[in-house]
């Protein structure tokens, strides 16, 4: 196993490599590798061959390394391939200004890679980012324009978009894919995805039970004898519950468990000082009056982004060239009408069950799906359970 610290230019062209180190676990080789840096004397043949010998580490080893993303961009890897990586997900380091400097940071970077102990939401992040890079370089056309977003990750993993941000159109916007043969449109949506993942996290069996037949806010309404607030407060109230770390919300009565899950989690992550992901990503404490909620969310939020993540990969290789969006708890494909009844047989199967191959008990993810013909326009056709 190889494990690869490259130093980016963050400031001007994120995707310019500066320096990059690695280490072989096999050998115990240390290799450095000077690259692209103005003002330095080195030639730019050297820092080509230096740039393939990374390409050929990475296509022909088992990797460990951070923001798989750039290295795609700036090796020209083609996301088609397989690759054997780990992306850990390390804090980027502020730019560095000079080549002793740029070799520093990498060499410390590299020794933090060597801690990562590789898992499998790591390989599932890698995998996505390929999705990611080939959806920038395809873009998709806005009011008749070709645009191209730029993924990027939030604290908790959960994609977002810079530049032209696709995520945040509206109804009103006119969003169409670039094949135009690709006319119907197919949103596959997971019903409730963060309380689905709380259900997991905490073991409440009455609120994973309501996703058997419906969805935890709607099973709390029909439970009140006093029916004083509709569907949706009851869906708000929970939520403002769980975000707002309002274990004593009387919404949360219903929920037992959940509600004593959630007490438990901010007094674990209080002493311990991290909360813990579905598969086992660690969120750290570091400012507790600023990070105590943020830390509670991200167990939350990160768990669904690796369910996205898996199902975006997965979905990728059965249809590389229908997809048209990530939007956080959906996927949006493109097609011919002729394939709209495969693509929403094969793609739900994939989405009913997020974790295959990440989880021994492989639980399901309640889903429905719409289809239109224009963006935020789309009927609903059929839930999945």
């Amino acid at each position: 196993m190889y494990y690869l610290a490259c130093v980016f230019d963050y400031r001007c062209n994120p995707h310019k490599p500066l320096y990059a180190a690695s280490y072989n676990d096999e050998t115990s080789d240390v290799g450095l590798y000077q690259l692209f840096f103005g003002g330095v004397k080195f030639s730019l043949k050297e820092a080509y061959e230096n740039k393939l010998k990374l390409k050929d580490i990475i296509t022909n080893n088992t990797v460990v390394l951070s923001d798989f993303k750039s290295y795609i961009a700036c090796l020209g890897l083609d996301s088609h391939e397989e690759y054997e990586i780990y992306d850990s997900s390390l804090e980027r380091e502020p730019p560095a200004q000079t080549l002793v400097g740029a070799k520093k940071q990498a060499l410390i970077s590299l020794q933090k890679l060597k801690k990562v102990q590789p898992a499998k939401w790591q390989k599932a992040l890698a995998k996505s980012l390929l999705v990611y890079s080939h959806l920038e370089k395809t873009g998709y056309y806005h009011n008749y324009k070709r645009r191209y977003s730029s993924y990027d990750l939030a604290y908790s993993g959960r994609s977002k978009c810079a530049v032209s941000n696709i995520q945040g159109a509206t109804e009103e916007d006119v969003i169409e894919h670039i094949n135009e043969k690709n006319t119907c449109l197919v949103h596959f949506d997971w019903i409730a995805a963060d309380f689905r993942v709380a259900s997991l996290i905490s073991g409440d069996e009455v609120m994973q039970q309501s996703f058997e037949t419906s969805d935890p806010y709607t099973v709390l309404y029909e439970a009140l004898d006093d029916k004083k607030i509709d569907r949706d407060e009851c869906k708000l109230e929970l939520f403002r519950s769980l975000y707002s770390l309002d274990y004593e919300n009387p919404a949360l009565e219903f929920f037992p468990d959940f509600a004593e899950w959630m007490q438990e989690s901010v007094n674990k992550i209080e002493i311990a000082k991290f909360s813990e992901s579905l598969l086992g990503r660690k969120f750290f404490l570091k400012d507790e009056e600023r990070m105590l909620r943020s830390v509670f969310n991200a167990q939350v939020q990160g768990s669904v982004a690796h369910a996205m993540q898996n199902v975006l990969y997965h979905v990728y290789k059965k249809y590389p060239n229908n997809i048209l969006a990530e939007i956080h708890d959906s996927l949006i494909l493109a097609c011919e009408k002729e394939q709209l009844t495969d693509v929403i047989r094969e793609v739900s199967e994939i989405m009913l069950y997020p974790m295959e191959g990440m989880m021994e008990s492989n639980p399901k993810f309640p889903l429905k799906v719409s289809v239109g013909l224009k963006w935020k326009q789309w009927k609903p056709y059929k839930e999945y359970r």
